[in-house]
């Protein structure tokens, strides 16, 4: 098989450009691979750091919601209250971890999603 397909390779010459040519496009090559490199670093920095601030705003939030929920227990509803009062003051919690999450994702979509944050 060698044998086949030595006269093929045999007589295959490329030509050679100039060296500083071909120097020089390749430091051209490589500078703007580092540049990328730079570049996506500088994305994975930005994205870590919006991830924490959307994390940290999710807790403090959560922390107050938890202890707004503790301070303020629902009270006993007067007999005459209206039936979407009732269901509202059984549902606060609920209510007020919805909007917790709903803080901790914008945080994160104006971080992360919107793509702002890396211009």
């Amino acid at each position: 098989m060698n044998d086949d397909l030595k006269p093929l390779f045999d007589s295959y010459r490329p030509e050679l450009g100039d060296a500083d040519e071909y120097t020089e496009r390749l430091q051209r090559k490589m500078e703007a691979l580092r540049w990328m490199k730079r570049q996506a670093d500088e994305q994975r920095r930005l994205f870590r750091r919006w991830l924490v601030v959307a994390f940290a705003t999710g807790a403090v939030l959560g922390a107050v919601a938890l202890a707004y929920t503790l301070m303020h227990p629902l009270p006993h509803p007067a007999p005459d209250a209206s039936r979407l009062l009732l269901v509202l003051q059984q549902l606060r919690p609920a209510l007020v971890a919805l909007a917790v999450a709903g803080l901790s994702a914008l945080t994160a979509h104006l971080a992360t999603g919107s793509g702002r944050v890396a211009e």
